[in-house]
């Protein structure tokens, strides 16, 4: 597909700036579940030391004084490919916590969902899962994995196992052989361990390999993939170089563990992490990169651009692009004929991959924008790689505008992500330089492959993450005429193409086609609107329409008092009634003393300090490259 056959699919962020990434997708009851993160790169650079708000004048972020002032809870979305509907499904719980001085405050539960997978059960029930992300000392709890199997209910698994104190993020739920995979991470490398479970539902998970992955040079692992048989793990170090391991997964735990490449394929700190994997056809293909691209934060770590591998079943490799080097194998160059960052130096990941209709697609995490507020990067080194054949259209710009000035160009020109695809592994062809024309969203941070067409989620921390699906030129699903791109109903025939309440639902797939936010099944007057009702929150949506209408942040779904604002969601009682609405007292039948909120039982924690620092391993995987930096735009030029 070319990038014209790509569309955006709903507002920017989903309508809020505050979504920064798509960070998991699951097609699930024939809806696409996206789960996000929030307001990332304000955590990451306040635990970084940045300014006392987190802000610069230069970049353009938004931050509060402290993060407990901002809303950093998750949410998970969904999009109906038959009425082309957005709808925010679950919100992370806020649960209370005791701070420094004794006080109680609110912390989010989750802040954010970082894996999704339909999972068939053993009595065929298929089920959603979807893995949470907390950091280190944030006090809302330990990370947790979420089930759904309505695809509007979520409930946390239950389990001492996940339930752990140490583990603070889930990676890369995979099924294999009937069982489910997820990586655990916690703050060291013995905290990083591979967990498995046949009934993920009862929360049985077990520990089923060594700490560290059986080598202590793994810090962590990010990736898992099924290929030929095996169950691949892609690990992380800090200097060593990334490794990649197999196991049949069979025999009593822990599983034999075999190494198929090592030292980064013998790049050793330029490639630190397996960030990416995925099978096709006769290869697994394996995507690197650097934490934080090795910006300073590593000292024995050379900043490189990150590279494309694939592995046969027989663990013969190949570079595809990257850069030639001797290996114990023979010396090997890359086959696609590209080098390293696959033909751009600002190539920090490998970040995604998936087929699709027989094609390779391959995002990367592309740091081009970052460059016009760098200033410590070496002029002459940069020079050096834009003579580079890579940069050919850069050397007239060099010679007008002088070294000093061409960082604000690549911003400006390269900017955005870069996606790829292949029908062989082998030759590349670009699909889009520059982010679909958002220089900002700087990485492919999900696909999903789906009967609708390929779903493409970014990474813009700046002004919120975009979604995008990709359709071959003309695919008219209904076959009614009307390319689904314009057809109002995609998967509905409807030649007229009516839609009463403008919406851009046509009336046939709409099931509220008079917009009174009443369902046509039990609306008396179905195609006549009822515009009666109050706006008990005063933002403008009568409470028919509005997911929130006590206006306290806490869906309706969720909320044990819909109509009565109560963020904290007390419950003395744990009658399901939160205090503040509930007419027996506090008190209730039991007296219970503790506070309740739901989607969650863990007591108050103590909070040192509002969220507290990262350990390296999850600040790594957070975001890229947001160091204190300062514009090297002149005359006041800022990019908003």
């Amino acid at each position: 597909m070319t990038q014209e056959e790509f569309r955006q699919i709903g507002e920017q962020g989903f309508g809020d700036r505050g979504n920064s990434y798509v960070w998991s997708t699951a097609f699930f009851r024939g809806k696409l579940y996206v789960g996000s993160n929030r307001n990332f790169s304000c955590i990451v650079r306040t635990i970084r030391g940045g300014s006392s708000s987190g802000t610069s004048d230069e970049v353009p972020i938004e931050c509060e004084a402290k993060l407990t002032d901002m809303d950093l809870r998750g949410r998970i979305y969904t999009y109906d490919p038959a009425t082309n509907q957005v709808e925010l499904v679950y919100v992370a719980p806020m649960v209370p916590t005791l701070s420094s001085d004794g006080s109680t405050v609110l912390v989010p539960r989750d802040l954010g969902y970082r894996s999704m997978i339909v999972f068939r059960e053993a009595d065929g029930t298929e089920a959603l899962y979807t893995t949470t992300f907390t950091s280190s000392d944030s006090a809302g709890g330990p990370a947790r994995i979420l089930r759904s199997a309505d695809g509007q209910t979520f409930e946390a698994l239950p389990g001492d196992a996940i339930n752990n104190r140490r583990y603070r993020s889930f990676r890369s739920l995979t099924t294999f052989d009937g069982r489910m995979f997820v990586i655990a991470l916690g703050s060291t490398e013995e905290d990083s361990v591979l967990l498995e479970a046949s009934d993920p539902a009862s929360g049985a998970f077990e520990v089923v390999s060594e700490p560290a992955f059986g080598d202590p040079v793994n810090v962590a692992a990010f990736e898992l993939a099924v290929f030929r048989g095996y169950l691949y793990i892609g690990t992380a170090t800090t200097s060593a170089g990334f490794q990649l391991l197999k196991t049949r997964a069979t025999g009593p735990p822990p599983y034999k563990l075999e190494k198929v490449l090592v030292e980064g394929a013998y790049k050793g700190s330029k490639n630190q992490n397996v960030v990416s994997l995925m099978p096709f056809k006769d290869h697994l293909y394996v995507g690197s990169g650097l934490n934080l691209v090795a910006l300073g934060f590593f000292t024995d770590v050379e900043t490189a651009p990150a590279e494309l591998l694939r592995v046969g079943a027989d663990d013969h490799w190949e570079i595809v692009c990257g850069e030639a080097r001797p290996t114990p194998d023979g010396f090997k160059e890359p086959i696609s004929g590209r080098d390293a960052g696959c033909g751009n130096l600002w190539t920090g990941y490998i970040w995604r991959m998936i087929e699709h209709d027989g094609v390779l697609y391959m995002g990367t995490l592309d740091l081009s924008v970052m460059a016009q507020f760098r200033d410590d990067i070496s002029m002459e080194s940069l020079e050096e790689q834009i003579d580079a054949e890579a940069y050919p259209h850069l050397l007239p710009v060099l010679d007008a505008v002088g070294p000093e000035e061409i960082l604000d160009v690549i911003s400006a020109v390269e900017g955005g992500f870069d996606l790829w695809a292949s029908t062989d592994g082998k030759t590349w062809e670009i699909v889009s330089r520059t982010g679909f024309g958002d220089s900002f969203s700087y990485g492919v941070r999900s696909f999903e492959s789906t009967p609708h067409g390929l779903f493409v989620g970014t990474a813009n921390p700046f002004f919120g993450f975009r979604l995008f699906l990709g359709q071959a030129k003309g695919t008219d699903t209904d076959g009614d005429s009307f390319a689904d791109a314009d057809d109002n109903c995609p998967l509905a025939w409807n030649l007229n193409q009516r839609d009463r309440d403008d919406d851009g639902v046509g009336d046939v797939c709409d099931a509220d086609d008079d917009g009174d936010c009443i369902p046509d099944d039990v609306d008396p007057n179905p195609h006549t609107a009822d515009l009666s009702g109050g706006d008990l929150d005063g933002d403008g949506l009568r409470n028919a329409c509005d997911n929130d209408v006590d206006g306290d942040g806490v869906l309706n779904v969720q909320d044990n008092c819909p109509a009565t604002a109560n963020l904290d969601q007390a419950d003395e009682d744990g009658d399901g009634v939160g205090d503040v609405c509930d007419p027996t007292g506090s008190g209730g039948d039991n007296g219970g003393t503790g506070t309740d909120v739901p989607n969650d039982d863990s007591p108050a924690q103590t909070l040192p300090t509002p969220c507290g620092a990262l350990n390296w391993i999850t600040f790594a995987v957070l975001t890229m490259g947001l160091a204190p930096m300062r514009s090297r735009f002149r005359g006041g030029r800022r990019l908003r």
